[in-house]
């Protein structure tokens, strides 16, 4: 009989990558795999998404019994939530019943997934955007 363990995998937050001249230059055009457990993130010449998160919001409460050093930020999105049991009940997503209705959700992870591009344009992306949403 063969014995499987499960490796208990912790997710790290995802880091802000380089808006290099060459992407700016060639309008290379953005892939976007916005599923309804995770988001894949990347650029239409790469071979492999950048980034991968999952499709979640959290906005932490503050309890009134800790004083804690650390500050909490105020709503974490994806792979930056920092434990995901300790705020089981104020997760949120943009879906409901697999379909975008939750609009200001979908807009914070947009905003989430073009600063980690590292794209620093203001209220515009200057690429074309390729989104998909797979069941």
């Amino acid at each position: 009989m063969e014995i499987l363990t499960f490796q208990d995998l912790k997710t790290t937050p995802d880091i802000i990558h380089e808006y290099t001249s060459f992407l700016k230059e060639n309008n290379a055009p953005i892939i976007i795999d916005n599923g309804s457990y995770q988001c894949r993130v990347g650029w239409a010449n790469s071979d492999a998404p950048i980034l991968t998160f999952k499709n979640l919001l959290a906005k932490p409460r503050k309890e009134r019994s800790k004083k804690e050093t650390v500050e909490i930020p105020q709503l974490q999105i994806g792979n930056d939530i920092v434990n995901i049991e300790a705020v089981r009940f104020q997760l949120k997503t943009q879906f409901d019943r697999n379909v975008v209705t939750h609009f200001e959700a979908q807009e914070r992870l947009f905003d989430y997934t073009f600063m980690h591009l590292g794209i620093d344009t203001e209220n515009n992306v200057p690429h074309p955007i390729v989104i998909t949403k797979l069941f």
